[in-house]
């Protein structure tokens, strides 16, 4: 089952050619690492993926739909991870994991005391959930936003720089736990 394609997809802002004539197509299971220097065009790509950005050309296909037409039907189905994880810096981590999920559609409010408590044992944050995010290290931040990218329980995980702000332990369990995630769903 294909999860992500895309064909000839440029992405321009005026005369800088941020993104060329990008066609992939990626299965389930399957896990992509987009490497290139800074500037490159990997954030915008993924943007163009979740509809954030549009391209100026090319097509792109996500969980079988068209994007960005149709970009609400699957954001939902989708767990994402761009850059720095916003938070509310008052609120507890485990706080504003349940704010993320009861705003957003289709949540479940039966199952989502186990679902933030499941993506926050994932990423290593289950001792340190009632915390204030102000209190919260930047590599803390960032497992923060992976919970979040994780508490849905998505069918496509999307992360650019996952590991941004992670000591070394930190990007080993962060490259663990992706792996775990691979071999389980």
């Amino acid at each position: 089952r294909i999860m992500i394609t895309t064909s000839n997809v440029t992405k321009r802002f005026g005369h800088v050619e941020a993104v060329r004539s990008v066609s992939i197509d990626v299965r389930a299971g399957d896990r992509y690492g987009l490497l290139g220097p800074n500037g490159s065009g990997k954030t915008t790509l993924v943007r163009m993926l979740l509809g954030l950005v549009y391209a100026t050309s090319g097509e792109i296909s996500v969980l079988g739909e068209r994007i960005p037409r149709h970009a609400s039907r699957v954001l939902p189905e989708i767990g994402a991870l761009i850059e720095q994880p916003a938070a509310y810096p008052h609120l507890s981590g485990r706080a504003n994991l349940r704010l993320l999920d009861a705003a957003g559609p289709g949540s479940v409010r039966r199952t989502r005391h186990a679902r933030v408590d499941e993506a926050l044992e994932q990423v290593g944050l289950a001792g340190i959930d009632r915390r204030p995010v102000r209190a919260y290290s930047l590599g803390m931040r960032q497992r923060l936003g992976l919970a979040a990218a994780l508490v849905r329980r998505p069918r496509l995980l999307i992360l650019d720089e996952p590991t941004n702000g992670l000591d070394p332990r930190g990007i080993r369990d962060m490259r663990d736990l992706l792996i775990s995630l691979k071999e389980s769903g």
